[in-house]
């Protein structure tokens, strides 16, 4: 049995726990440097967080605070408890046994676990960065354009991060590429505009596979790597705090309140962005002159494909605006233009049969601009339903087409 199928399995019945038994700086290939945890009890192998040498002197192996909140919400799920050798954060570790792990155990229905480790004392003193992480998409170049210049100097950006624990295997065709892609994208953006970049590599998504179920945990952990470094750091939600809710399928609908539980005694989170809905941030970066040329919101292909699901949200919302133009160096506009009236159906089909908030968000202002487009509807409506006939069954098609 492989390292990985081990790490991904969890007994039936058998409450065994995850340890982390020691924490150690190694050196890594061209000139990386790793914190390496190593584990044993349900998940045995090595967890690592790996930077550029030059950062590895913000790295704390005294203590475990960003291996636990990366163990953490897999072991939440499955209800096994977390204990450590290494000591963790006196504020952290009260936060997660008070509150994050009964509401976790709430979610996923799930025992609530108990998180034991010796005591850290909270006085790391830190460098004083303020991060967010840049992948060039709405939420991210949102945060970046409305915390970059504030009135509160010492809460500006001033590191702009790249955290691969996960996304990048998630949907790509190549994740390497798209990896390398996305890593060049935000360099060329921290030259221009004048921010420190950092990346971190992690393998992570060996022992927590369902990034998308709960990336706000796993970027946070990635930034609790650097204590020496952070003082604050943005979390870019992509969700409205109106829609706040104890969702198991994605933690980020509650993502403020999973932050501040992981918030230590010199790393503040903050979660920016659900104060404004999707439209509302579009509208800011149409005045934000960067995002015309570094706008990247697609999930599985490098350059922006225009017909993804995610591609399709923003144009509606750049389209309502009346702002495609200043977007054709990262977008195929001739392509849309030429779909459109195709496109205006899909909206509606993905807002009545998809329940898509997005598509909810944007149809009133696309009716509204162009009217009802009732020579698509059939068809996208057939073309909807039998892209979905793998996935669900008749019976939930039919409840989604009544509108129960």
């Amino acid at each position: 049995m492989t390292h990985n199928a081990r790490a991904l399995m969890f007994p039936t019945g058998v409450r065994v726990a995850v340890v982390i038994e020691k924490a150690e700086v190694r050196g890594s290939a061209a000139g990386r440097t790793r914190l390496v945890a190593t584990l044993s009890g349900d998940r045995p192998g090595e967890l690592f967080f790996e930077v550029e040498e030059r950062l590895a002197r913000h790295f704390r192996p005294g203590r475990a605070d960003c291996f636990v909140a990366a163990l953490l919400p897999e072991s939440a799920m499955h209800g096994i408890d977390i204990v450590s050798r290494v000591p963790v954060g006196e504020r952290l570790l009260f936060q997660l046994n008070t509150f994050l792990c009964p509401v976790l155990a709430t979610v996923y229905g799930a025992r609530t676990i108990k998180i034991t480790a010796p005591l850290a004392a909270e006085n790391t003193a830190a460098a004083g960065a303020v991060g967010t992480g840049i992948t060039c998409g709405v939420d991210s170049l949102y945060t970046v354009a409305r915390y970059s210049h504030t009135s509160f100097p010492r809460h500006d950006l001033t590191h702009l991060c790249l955290f691969n624990v996960g996304s990048h295997h998630i949907g790509a065709d190549d994740p390497e590429e798209l990896e390398e892609f996305r890593t060049d994208l935000a360099r060329r953006f921290c030259t221009e505009y004048g921010y420190e970049f950092l990346s971190v590599e992690s393998n992570v998504h060996e022992f927590a596979p369902r990034y998308a179920r709960y990336y706000s945990v796993l970027n946070a952990a990635a930034a609790l790597s650097l204590p020496g470094l952070f003082t604050r750091y943005y979390s870019s939600s992509g969700y409205a705090l109106a829609g706040f809710s104890l969702s198991a399928v994605d933690l980020a609908h509650f993502e403020t309140f999973i932050l501040d539980a992981l918030s230590t005694g010199t790393l503040g989170f903050y979660s920016t962005g659900s104060e404004r809905s999707r439209l509302e941030k579009v509208r800011t970066l149409v005045d934000y002159a960067p995002s015309h040329r570094y706008l990247n919101v697609c999930n599985t292909r490098r350059r922006n494909c225009g017909v993804c699901v995610k591609c399709l949200r923003t144009l509606y919302a750049l389209d309502i605006l009346g702002a495609l133009d200043r977007y054709g160096e990262v977008f195929d506009l001739d392509r849309y233009r030429r779909r459109h009236s195709r496109h205006l159906a899909e909206c509606w089909v993905r807002k009545v049969l998809a329940r898509d908030s997005y598509c909810r968000e944007m149809w009133p202002g696309l009716r509204k601009k162009y009217g009802f487009p009732w020579t698509r509807v059939l068809q996208e409506i057939f073309r909807f339903i039998r892209s979905r006939l793998g996935i669900y069954s008749w019976s939930v098609i039919r409840h989604r087409l009544r509108g129960r």
